[in-house]
């Protein structure tokens, strides 16, 4: 087993705090293609169609409160 002394877990510490500005700075976004993905074969045809449809109008709002999803929710309706 190894002993870490105080000094070694200083200077590791160190290290790492110094270390982590430089590696934000060079981290990229991570760009992923896009892809088709299938509708599972073992649900419904009901579920398969609903699994089929597109993605409705602003998917990915994510609003903090109830007054704040209204618009959204009455956008949505068909």
């Amino acid at each position: 087993m190894i002993r870490k002394t105080p000094i070694a877990i200083g200077t590791a510490l160190v290290a790492a705090l110094a270390a982590s500005p430089v590696m934000a700075q060079q981290a990229a976004p991570l760009q992923v293609p896009a892809k088709s993905v299938p509708v599972p074969a073992d649900v419904s045809p009901q579920m398969s169609k609903i699994i089929g449809l597109p993605l409705r109008t602003n998917w990915d709002i994510h609003p903090k409160d109830g007054a704040a999803w209204k618009p959204v929710a009455e956008a949505a309706k068909p």
